[in-house]
């Protein structure tokens, strides 16, 4: 019987034209016991600033933590962030 299973929330805000501010939350169970470098779950967070119509200023900040096996020194977590300037044409 497989019982991988797998969800996700997120909600995103634009309260001005410009200004669009976004969150999502994921969680993965794979049903298998822990292991290294499987996603258990992550959050992120991010803003997009329109500067013009074809002029997109985004960033974004996410953080992933992992399964690890009892005495593995396998990382357990990661911070990531993500700039981005994108033209339109």
């Amino acid at each position: 019987q497989n019982l991988e299973s797998a969800w996700v929330s997120a909600i995103a805000y634009q309260p001005v034209d410009a200004i669009q501010a976004a969150v999502r939350y994921e969680h993965f169970d794979d049903d298998r016991g822990e292991q290294d470098q499987v996603v258990d779950f992550r959050y992120l967070a991010g803003i997009n600033y329109f500067i013009s119509d074809n002029i997109t200023f985004s960033f974004e900040y996410r953080h992933t933590e992992f399964e690890r096996q009892d005495g593995s020194d396998a990382a357990d977590a990661v911070n990531e962030y993500q700039v981005q300037l994108a033209f339109e044409y």
